[in-house]
């Protein structure tokens, strides 16, 4: 018998679901104060793999060529290309990133966050009015 037994605290197993529910609550609450980032970090603790839900899933398709690239793959099984280009910087994107649902166009975090900052519309050029269509998503704490 354990002395977290004697004295009536949850095993260590226990103890770990316990902190998970508390770790994914908070990331709920993260999610609703549109706090995308702080959440991504919290719930890389959580012990327990989330269960997959029918939420949105995005395909990415390579800039050079068109290919379809299937998650988690970076780069272009065709080209080798990175996928995923900042479109402000035009440097390979690996972390977090942020995209418009209307264009598809995207890039880092904070480089779209200082973007938005000062302009309405993509910075690629097409005219998309990317704050228009979901305004939460660029909505980021820069540090």
């Amino acid at each position: 018998r354990t002395l977290l037994q004697a004295v009536g605290l949850p095993g260590a197993a226990d103890w770990a679901r316990c902190c998970d529910y508390w770790r994914m609550f908070y990331g709920d609450l993260l999610y609703r104060w549109h706090l995308p980032q702080q959440r991504a970090e919290l719930l890389k603790f959580v012990s327990v793999p989330l269960a997959p839900d029918n939420a949105l899933v995005f395909g990415v398709n390579c800039v050079e060529c068109a290919q379809p690239v299937e998650p988690p793959a970076q780069h272009c099984p065709r080209c080798k290309a990175f996928a995923f280009k900042c479109a402000v910087c035009d440097v390979p994107v690996r972390g977090l990133s942020n995209f418009c649902v209307q264009c598809g166009h995207g890039g880092h975090m904070a480089h779209m966050a200082a973007w938005f900052q000062q302009h309405d519309r993509c910075p690629t050029g097409c005219t998309c009015e990317c704050l228009k269509h979901d305004p939460a998503a660029i909505r980021v704490q820069i540090a």
